[in-house]
């Protein structure tokens, strides 16, 4: 059904959470002594019936499998056993990277690597910053340093690229198409009070594309308020009124917001402020 609906799924958390006492996201669990072989069947039948979307990793530690890492870091668990014993050649995706059993136990840099390393292709991450900076940038920065030290070889990153582009191919996920809208104005009517009734946010473009592109509304620190889909079709003047709630329908509070509209690979975006 997932597939019928062009949605990605992923089954999780290898290599089987089903015995762990403790928490993942407080802190280390240790599986050692409770895992069995038994926890991988749900897997490896997945597998042997043609499942090819995504695996998510467990934050789990299993000294008779690997006795250095738990299994987002381990590529005896991740390489050793998911793709060479039960042959899984869709894309790995890590559990969310902040939680305690790797934050408290690892360092950013040597999580990254290692994850990588192991044979993760998707390293999930629930916030958009860290140490107050983005941590896509420096996920990235320490890809680069990773591979100009001899720790990652390019190869392995292309594997990852290959898989997860794949991937969306064969869900019919939309990959950025050949000619990219451009709009040529991103504004805000009947300013400075943009959240009231009468306030207009609008663009133009002049080509003659047609899509949807979402617009969303962030609160100052960077929280996603709300989101409006607006269909593009063709050259023109398109915008949508707003009336100062957030995505749930409940009424935002005065304040500084950022209004964002993303086309393809392009984000353009604008400040303005609220006031009730």
């Amino acid at each position: 059904e997932f597939h019928q609906r062009d949605i990605i799924s992923t089954l999780k958390h290898f290599p089987g959470h089903g015995s762990a006492v403790g928490d993942s996201h407080d802190g280390f669990t240790d599986i050692t002594n409770t895992w069995s072989q038994s926890e991988l069947i749900p897997f490896a039948t997945m597998i042997d019936t043609g499942y090819k979307d995504m695996i998510m990793t467990g934050h789990l530690y299993n000294a008779k499998i690997d006795t250095n890492y738990p299994a987002t870091l381990s590529k005896p668990t991740l390489t050793g056993i998911l793709r060479d014993s039960l042959g899984f050649n869709g894309v790995i995706i890590s559990d969310d990277m902040g939680m305690g059993s790797i934050n408290n136990n690892y360092s950013f840099i040597e999580s990254v690597t290692q994850a990588i390393d192991a044979g993760v292709d998707i390293l999930l991450y629930v916030g958009n910053e860290k140490y107050g900076k983005s941590v896509v940038k420096q996920i990235v920065s320490v890809v680069k340093t990773a591979i100009n030290d001899g720790l990652i070889g390019e190869a392995r990153i292309d594997e990852s690229y290959d898989r997860i582009m794949a991937l969306k191919s064969a869900t019919n996920t939309s990959i950025a198409p050949a000619q990219p809208i451009i709009a040529n104005r991103f504004e805000l009517r009947a300013y400075p009070n943009p959240f009231n009734p009468s306030t207009i946010i609008s663009f133009m473009i002049t080509d003659n594309s047609h899509k949807i592109v979402p617009l969303n509304i962030y609160s100052i620190s960077g929280q996603l308020v709300d989101r409006r889909f607006i269909e593009v079709n063709g050259p023109g003047d398109y915008g949508v009124i707003w009336d100062a709630t957030d995505i749930h329908g409940n009424p935002l509070s005065s304040g500084t917001y950022i209004y964002s509209l993303q086309i393809d690979n392009m984000i353009l975006s604008g400040k303005m402020t609220l006031l009730k």
